[in-house]
């Protein structure tokens, strides 16, 4: 069943200071399964993160149209996880989760269990302030799950962490998005980190952008955590990418 049906026309900006109107997305059409994991990868500031805001709702203006349904054609809920974590101050930790929750949720637990599997129930009183990047990383990855999203945007979220903590995060995702049938679409500029996490790669480039490059990735779990895989995948996408561009 299809989750995510793209069909954008154009997308621009108007002129600056006298500049003449940009575009940045073109003829750009993209079907995604429910519960796949796509992760779009390209330079920065090729347009990926305005695709995200054109499929979330942030951004009506543009040519096209974009359907995401629900699950068995039902509402949809929709994730959203920032590059920066959006998390309110004056909140602690469950307040931030609890927020975005409906009363059926909260009586239910919902938000403690995802707290426990994330690692943060000692946390759950805590303040942002009082938070690691990472750590602040992992709440923002928490309230996008407890609304149980059909679909789940992620613009560059572990970008500006250390190595370390932002493998943790992207196992962590893995591990919450098998254990539900949430669809994620991922964007990323780390063509590593596209090719760890995703069963399907969609490359953009150009000016405005299009895609170059759509691909599944199959490989087993073994396969994505050798480092040996991962670059040989990586050196494929990156040279087709190039011929394409």
């Amino acid at each position: 069943m299809t989750a995510l049906d793209i069909a954008i026309a154009r997308k621009g900006y108007p002129g600056r200071d006298g500049a003449p109107p940009r575009t940045v997305l073109r003829d750009l059409a993209l079907s995604v399964e429910e519960g796949a994991f796509v992760c779009v990868l390209g330079p920065s500031g090729c347009g990926k993160t305005t695709l995200l805001n054109l499929i979330g709702g942030l951004d009506p203006d543009f040519e096209g149209q974009i359907h995401s349904a629900g699950h068995h054609g039902g509402a949809r809920r929709v994730g959203y996880v920032f590059q920066e974590p959006v998390l309110l101050p004056w909140r602690t930790v469950g307040e931030n989760l609890r927020l975005v929750m409906t009363p059926a949720r909260i009586a239910a637990g919902i938000d403690l269990s995802l707290l426990d599997a994330m690692g943060l129930s000692d946390y759950r009183d805590a303040f942002p302030k009082s938070l690691s990047l990472g750590m602040s990383r992992r709440v923002a990855l928490a309230r996008a799950f407890v609304v149980e999203p059909h679909l789940l945007l992620m613009d560059e979220p572990f970008v500006s962490i250390d190595e370390g903590t932002a493998e943790g995060l992207r196992q962590l995702l893995l591990r919450t998005w098998r254990a539900t049938s949430t669809t994620v679409l991922f964007v990323t500029h780390d063509s590593r980190e596209a090719v760890e996490l995703a069963q399907r790669i969609v490359v953009l480039a150009g000016n405005p952008a299009r895609i170059v490059l759509d691909r599944k990735i199959e490989l087993s779990a073994a396969q994505r955590a050798d480092p040996r895989e991962i670059d040989a995948v990586r050196r494929q996408i990156l040279s087709t990418n190039k011929d394409h561009s």
